[in-house]
């Protein structure tokens, strides 16, 4: 242990108490990127009066104003109008470049905000802020702290893609398109890297907002996402599991069990994997698990549901059943669906939209169920232990 050395410090009085988790990247390219240079993104708060109002009002480079009508709150459970935000700041991702080679003591320089969210300003940050290109655009991503969306949510990883433009004040990112990276609750503090062969492959840590962990002796209680892989489509940001999840945690094939229009397959060790392709948007429902509150021991359920062309996740007995997870997506015609006997992961349209929760399945084996009309196939698989 040493001396602290810092590499990077608040450039002036204006940048908000926040100024937390970088995150640097050595391999950017284009035109608004010197190729000499690494850069770093940081989480932090700015004073509004620091932007224009024109440039605010026409979404230059660096500003995002695509809202999702939600409120500040500490609280997952937060109401609306109780806790009050500052709204003389915005979340902003301040950016910072060294010269490569990176050493111990380089200098990073301050090359202003590369984002700036006028479209949740009522946030008071950003989580884990992330910075980096794929497929062709670039990417940026973060939690915003202390903020539950107009369906509930609290506290989304919000993604952004677009052009990383070149402007007299430095690099700036021109959001194209703009959601969330997961429609369900709790997947939060992603942390994205580069892998060997190119791939961008991100972990999410599972925040218990449902409060549905058990706590026990001798077991692991903490939680992380099964490793995603992503992907630019369309202009919209994509996950999906890397493929060493299909080649390892897949297991032998599930027995089904017909009854009308009614499918069942039952799970050791309630954990399995299914994968449903559909005919059309039909209404369906998929029940992923049942279990009990371990707070007042009423029994609760999970399901994914489609109706009128809506696709959401469904909680029964829990305290985030009044939150509505829609999917953001129509026309949903493949369902993957990991459930791990306390986790569910949910994958839309090769992962057009993702969606997970912490859930307490009930202990022993589980089950199964799909109801549908016009079904193409549902293969559904044990899942491996770690063990084997």
């Amino acid at each position: 242990m040493g001396v602290e050395s810092p590499v990077a410090l608040r450039v002036n009085d204006g940048f908000g108490f926040d100024f937390r988790d970088p995150k640097a990247e050595a391999g950017m390219s284009g035109e608004a990127i010197d190729s000499e240079r690494a850069y770093m993104v940081v989480a932090t708060n700015l004073p509004v009066a620091e932007f224009d109002a024109d440039a605010v009002s026409s979404a230059a480079p660096g500003i995002s104003v695509q809202g999702t009508d939600g409120w500040f709150t500490y609280g997952p459970q937060g109401r609306p109008g109780v806790d009050k935000p500052n709204m003389d700041t915005v979340p902003a991702m301040a950016l910072f470049s060294a010269k490569k080679p990176l050493k111990r003591n380089v200098t990073w320089q301050y090359e202003g905000p590369v984002l700036a969210d006028f479209g949740h300003q009522l946030s008071r940050t950003y989580e884990c802020p992330d910075l980096f290109q794929l497929d062709g655009k670039t990417v940026a991503i973060g939690a915003l702290m202390h903020y539950r969306d107009k369906q509930g949510r609290f506290q989304q990883v919000r993604w952004y893609a677009g052009d990383l433009k070149t402007t007299d004040e430095g690099p700036r990112l021109q959001a194209e398109k703009s959601d969330w990276c997961d429609f369900g609750t709790g997947y939060y503090a992603t942390q994205s890297f580069a892998a060997d062969d190119g791939r961008r492959i991100v972990f999410g840590w599972f925040t218990d907002f449902p409060a549905m962990r058990v706590e026990k002796p001798c077991i692991a209680n903490g939680m992380m996402s099964l490793p995603r892989e992503l992907h630019v489509r369309d202009g919209r940001l994509t996950s999906r599991p890397v493929k060493e999840v299909y080649e390892q945690l897949l297991g032998k094939p599930l027995q089904a069990r017909a009854d009308g229009d009614v499918t069942s397959f039952a799970a050791p060790n309630n954990a399995y994997y299914a994968d449903v392709r559909l005919a059309d948007d039909a209404d369906f429902t998929m029940d992923i698990a049942t279990g009990v509150n371990p707070a007042n021991g009423e029994p609760t359920a999970l399901q994914l549901q489609c109706r009128d062309g809506v696709t959401r996740l469904v909680t029964k007995g829990t305290v985030v059943d009044d939150v509505d997870f829609d999917s953001g997506i129509t026309d949903v015609r493949r369902v993957e669906i990991f459930f791990d006997r306390s986790v569910v992961e949910v994958f839309l349209n090769d992962g057009e939209a993702a969606g997970s929760m912490l859930f307490q399945g009930k202990d022993g084996d589980g089950e199964f169920r799909l109801t549908a009309g016009k079904v193409e196939g549902a293969d559904v698989r044990g899942l491996n232990a770690i063990w084997q």
